[in-house]
């Protein structure tokens, strides 16, 4: 099949999902202001990043730096909510 898009001048399949990933995320990220939505829609873009080009290195970084982040959270003082 990738012979006719060829031929029509479309571009192939591989080169046109990612663009239309990222255009996808674009929509889930404006349809909401819901931090922890968002934040579900970008962890679920690298997921499926990292399902087709595994990269432990990168998947490392990235769980650090969110343990990272989550500890700066829970160590502000003053925090008003504690749901545990």
């Amino acid at each position: 099949m990738a012979g006719s898009r060829r031929a029509a001048g479309r571009p192939m399949v591989r080169h046109a999902k990612p663009e239309r990933r990222r255009a996808a995320l674009n929509q889930r990220l404006t349809s909401t202001n819901e931090p922890l939505q968002r934040l579900a829609y970008a962890v679920d873009y690298l997921r499926g990043a990292l399902a087709l080009r595994p990269d432990a290195q990168v998947a490392e970084e990235v769980v650090n730096r969110l343990i990272q982040t989550a500890d700066r959270l829970y160590a502000r003082k003053g925090a008003t909510s504690d749901r545990n």
